[in-house]
């Protein structure tokens, strides 16, 4: 069921046209009391909102629509894992990039005292 404050779009871009060739219930919407545009598919009922637009759509709402349909679900699951793999690579970058700094300060102190340190010295220098 359409509600009443969505305006349903007819745009000299066709873009409404080409949503439904990605899917055939997919309509391009006017939201009147939220002043965005909405991409509904309308086969779902109530849970009919799939993407929302502050400007006027363009065709990056054709790419958005496919990228995120679920038919390419498994690609876009496998983006998000690369991105997650990324994301905890670089953390365990600065980890050790913070550990070899660490490290280089406790041989530096070291031999500037010509002498060795004890377990209790490095965690003093650890914490600070």
């Amino acid at each position: 069921m359409i509600k009443p404050y969505l305006k349903q779009i007819n745009d000299v871009y066709f873009i409404n046209e080409r949503i439904k060739e990605i899917n055939k219930y997919y309509y391009l919407f006017y939201n009147i009391i939220k002043n965005r545009y909405e991409v509904h598919d309308i086969s779902k009922g109530r849970n009919s909102l799939c993407l929302t637009l502050k400007n006027y759509p363009t065709s990056k709402i054709i790419e958005q629509l496919i990228k995120t349909n679920t038919k390419n679900i498994k690609t876009l699951m496998n983006e998000i894992e690369a991105h997650n793999k990324k994301i905890e690579k670089n953390k365990q970058s600065k980890t050790f990039d913070k550990a070899n700094e660490m490290f280089k300060e406790i041989m530096t102190f070291a031999q500037s005292k010509n002498q060795s340190l004890s377990r209790e010295d490095i965690q003093k220098i650890i914490r600070n």
